[in-house]
């Protein structure tokens, strides 16, 4: 799971909400809630907001969410985003041929 391989690695780097939104990172997509449902708090909702890549005007690559944040000088978010590209890649091994490619 992301937040524990956070926590391990790098736990001094993280604060409260920040893992808070390594634990909802992939809910907007995965689940298809919006940003207003996530009631944990503001700050957190930005994170999930930013980490994913299905916006109000259509979905975007990652390269250009990515971009985006850099632009947006959200570096908190982006610290999650390569987190979890990490993670992914650890665990690469268990996905699927399909899931594999894609990541």
């Amino acid at each position: 799971m992301l937040a524990e391989f956070v926590a391990e690695e790098a736990p001094k780097l993280y604060n409260a909400i920040m893992l808070q939104a390594v634990l909802l990172h992939d809910t907007i997509e995965d689940i298809a809630v919006t940003e207003e449902v996530i009631t944990i708090g503001p700050e957190v909702a930005k994170h999930v907001e930013g980490l994913t890549r299905i916006k109000p005007y259509g979905k975007i690559s990652s390269e250009k969410g990515l971009n985006l944040l850099v632009r947006q000088k959200r570096y908190d978010t982006i610290l999650i985003k390569f987190f979890d590209r990490m993670y992914n890649l650890q665990t690469l091994g268990a996905k699927s041929p399909e899931k594999m490619r894609k990541v």
